[in-house]
C-alpha cells in the first residue's frame, strides 16, 4: 500500500499509539479520519459542536486532540490486508494530514 502523497508513518502488525504536539497554535482539531482497505474507503467526521475536543473511533483506530495534543491509537491488523489511515487536521484556516499505514506482516 503506497499513499499517492507524502510519506507515510509505518505502524507494526501489533499496533501502537502515537503522539504528536502542534508547536504554532494552543488548540486544533480533527476534520477527518479515512480508514482505507483494498478499494474500501469510510470517512469519519467528528460533531461540529465537537470542534475543541475532537474525538475519533474508527474500525481499527482511535484519534483524539486534547489541546495542542494529538493522540492516534491502532488496533492490532490480525488480517491479511494493508490498513492505509489519513488524519486530516485543521487549526481554522490552515490543514495538514498525517498519514499511517499498517501491513499485514
Amino acid at each position: 500500500m503506497t499513499p499517492s502523497f507524502g510519506k507515510a508513518i509505518g505502524v507494526p502488525k501489533l499496533g501502537g499509539t502515537y503522539t504528536f504536539k502542534c508547536k504554532n497554535y494552543k488548540n486544533f482539531w480533527i476534520e477527518y479520519v479515512n480508514e482505507q482497505v483494498r478499494d474500501k474507503t469510510i470517512k469519519y467526521v467528528p460533531a461540529y459542536d465537537d470542534k475543541l475536543y475532537s474525538e475519533i473511533k474508527g474500525s481499527y483506530t482511535s484519534s483524539k486532540v486534547e489541546g495542542n495534543t494529538l493522540t492516534v491509537t491502532f488496533a492490532p491488523n490480525e488480517t491479511q490486508d494493508g490498513r492505509y489511515v489519513r488524519v486530516e487536521v485543521s487549526a481554522g484556516d490552515i490543514f495538514d494530514k498525517i498519514i499511517f499505514v499498517q501491513k499485514p506482516e
